[in-house]
């Protein structure tokens, strides 16, 4: 768990996906100003940063909206069900939500 904290979650790859680009989910373009604040944010964190080459793979991006206690919370959401999830080694899994390693 330490690794996937200090390194972030390295996907189990069953095979190497070619090189795809998608566009965002109706939901992030229909929001994109929710989205861009998200992403920006995101930025000022650390939690991603930009590029000057475009990546090998482009996934969309969907927004997730709910109301809690009267205020609405957004949740941006990678989606990778169309094409990276199909290259994924779905029987993995990381060590630390096996029953023993608990």
């Amino acid at each position: 768990m330490a690794s996937i904290i200090k390194d972030g979650y390295q996907i189990p790859w069953a095979s190497v996906p070619q090189p795809y680009e998608a566009a965002n989910n109706k939901s992030c373009r229909d929001n994109l100003s929710i989205c861009r604040d998200i992403v920006s944010e995101m930025e000022s964190l650390g939690v991603i940063e930009f590029t000057s080459t475009k990546p090998y793979c482009v996934n969309p991006l969907g927004l997730v909206s709910r109301v809690v206690d009267g205020k609405t919370k957004h949740r941006l959401v990678f989606d990778g069900s169309r094409w990276v999830n199909l290259h994924v080694n779905v029987s993995c899994t990381p060590n630390w939500l096996l029953p023993d390693k608990i």
